[in-house]
């Protein structure tokens, strides 16, 4: 098993702009994200995340071998999760280069 420890702080406004983590997509300027960072197996990662994937990632299992880049596009149920995620926030019209 792998040992995790992150901590994550929510942005109401990015200054710049990132690319998810999750989905690999940009996050554009002025956007809602998470931050994340900490350590995964020894290492030291930090990475933004759109809200709806970081939302998404906290139903998966992922303690096992995580994610990659991009990795969550893969996963069964992201679509439908997003789809469901943006009809409660209306979060789809803040996130031009996300299709969901």
């Amino acid at each position: 098993m792998s040992t995790v420890n992150f901590d994550t702080k929510s942005i109401k406004a990015t200054r710049k702009l990132h690319r998810c983590f999750g989905c690999w997509k940009i996050i554009p300027i002025g956007s809602e994200a998470v931050y994340a960072a900490g350590v995964w197996e020894g290492e030291f990662y930090a990475n933004h995340w759109h809200k709806h994937c970081n939302a998404f990632f906290l139903t998966i299992d992922s303690s096992e071998e995580g994610i990659g880049p991009g990795e969550l596009l893969d996963i069964k149920g992201y679509n439908e999760f997003i789809e469901n995620y943006n009809s409660q926030t209306n979060e789809s019209r803040d996130i031009p280069n996300c299709p969901h």
